[in-house]
């Protein structure tokens, strides 16, 4: 059983023990790895129960009462609460422990049956016997997906609390515009949202100004750029604040300019942020990085630029685009870090039309596994000139209003900000 899946499981447990009736009903205590982490795991139910507080000080006293000595009882508990978990995760730990014990499970199973037939048992017996033990294994694994209302309205006001007493103005991450913040509450732990746009209409920009209100936040951010080389990315940053022209042609800027800009790279030097910049990625190995990541850096949001680029071994780019989408769609699910990717749009016969989700290359698994999709909008007059009139367009949000929210280009320095009112 991972031992990372197991301390984090127990960190947040004694973190927030009203997720222990959650986690309870996913996994058994008899079904962990040894005594010391069933008896610690019935001890906190017990104590959950009861109304009690389940801290290490009760706990402790738990085992004491079923036989352990003191010193051995914070010892064992020392071992299971050396993780770090990610807030409001009980529910993915707890599953991910569960599909360690039926593996585990699976794999005794088979491995019974492989020892009967070298020992030349009968091989009907051993394959009705075998089919039967899997289909019970398999009945067991389905139904322990199934909750009770009692359970699934318990998990909802545990998070809707958890809502209630945030502080912060949003319930989500920033998006750095505030318009659109106001419209989604920001961008949700476990949420895909993809941002789509036709090719040189800012959707590396926008992401890019994700990237820079997170971090300076302090949230850490893993950008994966498939297109782009890190190098032009901190150009990028740099013209936000310098002027992109400036950032262009560094040999026209003043000796005291160049200093600011020098003092600036020292700044970026120390935000949380993360770029990888592999040209050649599948879904799968973004999937492995960013859970890499997750662990080592404490990542709050991971970015994908774009999807079309994700590799993979399927023949046909819609079956490819709509398998990297599920696979974006399930690493923001079992991490709980929520995951924003960039697609293409498709250029339609009249430029200035408003996209929809139809526009979205290979779109119908995309607009299917997505939370939100965020489609940029930036007419043109008839000399090709940006008319001002700017939108992004809110295609879908699983949980909230759609529409268009104005916003302002400033082409100086790529960046987007409100314009007049909302939705």
């Amino acid at each position: 059983m991972r031992t990372d899946a197991l301390t984090s499981f127990f960190t947040s447990l004694f973190q927030d023990s009203s997720g222990i009736t959650i986690a309870a009903t996913i996994i058994r205590p008899d079904e962990l790895n040894d005594m010391g982490q069933r008896h610690a795991f019935e001890a906190m139910i017990e104590l959950s129960e009861s109304g009690k507080p389940v801290d290490i000080a009760h706990v402790c006293d738990k085992l004491q009462a079923r036989g352990f000595g003191e010193t051995q009882a914070l010892e064992l508990l020392e071992r299971l609460t050396d993780g770090c978990p990610l807030p409001g995760a009980i529910r993915d730990y707890a599953e991910l422990l569960q599909k360690a014990v039926y593996k585990k499970r699976l794999g005794a199973l088979l491995e019974a049956a492989s020892l009967r037939n070298q020992a030349h048992d009968d091989p009907e017996a051993i394959s009705s016997e075998l089919l039967e033990s899997l289909t019970t294994h398999s009945a067991e694994r389905l139904t322990s997906d199934i909750r009770s209302s009692q359970v699934v309205v318990m998990d909802c006001l545990h998070k809707m609390t958890r809502e209630r007493q945030h502080t912060g103005e949003l319930e989500g991450l920033p998006t750095g515009i505030s318009s659109i913040d106001e419209v989604t509450t920001g961008v949700r732990g476990g949420e895909l949202w993809v941002l789509g746009a036709l090719p040189g209409k800012l959707k590396t920009g926008y992401a890019i100004q994700i990237m820079i209100e997170n971090v300076q936040r302090g949230n850490p951010v893993l950008f994966f750029s498939l297109e782009m080389p890190q190098a032009e990315i901190v150009r990028r940053i740099c013209g936000s604040k310098f002027g992109a022209s400036a950032m262009r042609q560094p040999r026209f800027l003043s000796e005291e300019r160049w200093k600011e800009v020098q003092e600036f790279s020292a700044v970026i030097s120390k935000w949380p942020m993360f770029i990888d910049e592999s040209a050649s990625l599948t879904a799968t190995a973004v999937a492995a990085r960013a859970r890499m990541a997750i662990r080592q850096h404490n990542i709050k949001l991971v970015i994908v630029d774009y999807l079309q680029l994700l590799g993979g071994p399927e023949k046909e780019i819609r079956e490819r685009v709509g398998n990297a989408t599920n696979i974006l769609r399930q690493l923001a699910k079992t991490t709980g870090v929520p995951v924003i990717s960039l697609s293409q749009l498709r250029r339609p016969s009249n430029i200035n039309d408003r996209p929809s989700m139809i526009e979205l290359k290979e779109s119908g698994d995309v607009e299917a596994h997505a939370n939100t999709i965020l489609l940029m909008y930036q007419p043109i007059d008839k000399d090709g000139q940006p008319t001002g009139e700017d939108e992004i367009v809110i295609a879908k949000q699983r949980n909230g209003p759609q529409g268009s929210v104005p916003v302002a280009c400033d082409r100086r320095f790529l960046l987007l900000k409100p314009r007049g009112r909302s939705i």
